[in-house]
């Protein structure tokens, strides 16, 4: 099973953060919001449920999230988040801080750890990111 989304770059993206990665459907963010590496996001929340409900009932734990910008990406790895529900945002998190917008934690990245050439294309506006969700 497989979760797939679009979000898009902004030049306030940094990448900074040093435990987490997020997605919002929002799509302004100020320089301060270091974690937010995705704007404009069209997950549909009802898709990311149905996908940790299969999950769920599959017993499985562990996704992977691969990130693309064109030719370049990275992947992260980390346990699902089974009460995920929010609307707007989508967070991946080293630590194991739970809310309804965190998708994962015991993340292996956060948005400092990723690579630099990704995130130099993401912070091109406009710029497509391709969020590849699978089970493993």
């Amino acid at each position: 099973m497989r979760l797939t989304f679009h979000a898009f770059g902004h030049p306030n993206v940094t990448g900074r953060h040093k435990t987490t990665l997020e997605f919002t459907k929002d799509m302004h963010m100020g320089i301060e919001a270091d974690c937010i590496i995705g704007t404009n996001a069209d997950f549909d929340s009802a898709k990311a449920k149905a996908f940790i409900h299969y999950c769920k009932e599959h017993h499985i734990e562990k996704a992977k999230a691969i990130i693309s910008v064109g030719d370049e990406s990275d992947s992260v790895f980390f346990l699902l988040n089974m009460d995920f529900c929010d609307e707007k945002e989508m967070v991946i998190r080293m630590g194991r801080f739970l809310s309804p917008r965190t998708l994962g934690v015991d993340a292996t990245k956060g948005a400092m750890h990723l690579k630099r050439e990704l995130i130099e294309k993401i912070k091109e506006p406009g710029q497509e990111i391709t969020i590849s969700i699978t089970a493993v």
